[in-house]
C-alpha cells in the first residue's frame, strides 16, 4: 500500500491535549512577531508566555553549566536562544549554525 504525501510540510492535526494546543499557539504566535519586531518587541509584548513555558531570551551563556566552549565555539544548551532546539532560535551572526534555516 502506497504512503500518501501531506501537502504541506508542516504538522495539520490538533493537539489533544490543550495545554499543548497553547503552547504550539504561543510559539507560532511570537515566532511570527520575533520575525516583524525583533527580540526587544517580543520580550516586551510576549514576556509573560516566555516565563510560563519557561523559554529564556536572556540566558547567560558564559555562566551556565550546560553550555560549553571547545576551543573558541560555543555549544549551546536549549536553554539558550541560540540552540537550535529552542522554540525561538535565532542562529548567532557570528559562527556557522548546525540548524536548518
Amino acid at each position: 500500500m502506497e504512503r500518501m504525501q501531506a501537502s504541506s510540510p508542516y504538522q495539520r492535526c490538533k493537539p489533544s491535549r490543550k495545554e499543548t494546543h497553547k503552547k504550539m499557539w504561543a510559539q507560532f504566535q511570537i515566532r511570527q512577531y520575533l520575525d516583524m519586531n525583533g527580540l526587544d518587541g517580543v520580550v516586551d509584548r510576549w514576556g509573560k508566555y516566555l516565563d510560563r513555558y519557561g523559554w529564556e531570551v536572556d540566558h547567560d551563556v558564559l555562566g551556565c553549566r550546560d553550555c560549553w566552549s571547545d576551543h573558541g565555539i560555543l555549544d549551546y544548551c536549549e536553554r539558550s536562544i541560540y540552540s537550535p532546539l529552542h522554540p525561538l532560535h535565532i542562529c548567532p551572526d557570528y559562527s556557522d549554525c548546525s540548524c536548518d534555516s
